[in-house]
């Protein structure tokens, strides 16, 4: 059982990269517990950099204040551990699109993360394809953010032919909880 969007607390973003920047300042802003995953700690120390380079860009254009932008910065913490996913309540794969390795991240998620967390890819390619190592895909969906993901609100999701439901229908009020537009895509 998948917790109600409104009481959800937490997120890991695997990927550190552009996409996975943006995505953890959108949930971070939200107040959300943010756990930033990536290859290695030089990685993710730019990432952290670039993340405060885009709250002092918000500062400097009046789109934030200074206690709000710090608050939010407190809520990332990053790893190069995996296991960390298992912690939260929902998890989105912003890896490189490379099909291997995102078949190894939807694997190693689905091993590690208990069953009610929900498993987001915002890779734009079909949920399904990403699937194929896990006994659990009913809770894969495709969240697909709009780069750069701080700024356009739009969200594309999608669920696949094994996707629960419930689990589209969470994905969506999350991201409004989160102050995105969810846009469902058939």
């Amino acid at each position: 059982m998948i917790k109600n969007a409104a009481a959800m607390t937490s997120v890991a973003v695997i990927g550190n990269g552009l996409m996975g920047q943006g995505i953890s300042q959108v949930f971070a802003r939200a107040g959300k517990k943010v756990t930033l995953i990536g290859r290695n700690s030089a990685s993710l120390e730019k990432a952290i950099t670039a993340i405060r380079g885009n709250f002092e860009a918000f500062l400097s254009r009046g789109l934030a204040n200074r206690g709000d932008a710090d608050a939010a910065l407190a809520r990332i913490s990053t790893t190069t551990d995996y296991e960390a996913a298992a912690t939260v309540d929902l998890v989105i794969e912003a890896v490189p699109a490379q099909r291997e390795l995102q078949l190894e991240v939807f694997g190693k998620l689905d091993a590690i993360c208990p069953p009610d967390v929900v498993l987001g890819s915002t890779s734009g390619q079909p949920i399904s394809l990403m699937t194929t190592p896990m006994k659990r895909p009913e809770r894969a969906v495709a969240m697909h953010f709009i780069y750069p993901a701080q700024l356009i609100p739009i969200v594309e999701v999608c669920g696949g032919p094994q996707t629960a439901p419930a689990v589209v229908q969470w994905a969506c009020d999350v991201l409004r909880h989160v102050g995105q537009y969810p846009a469902l895509m058939n």
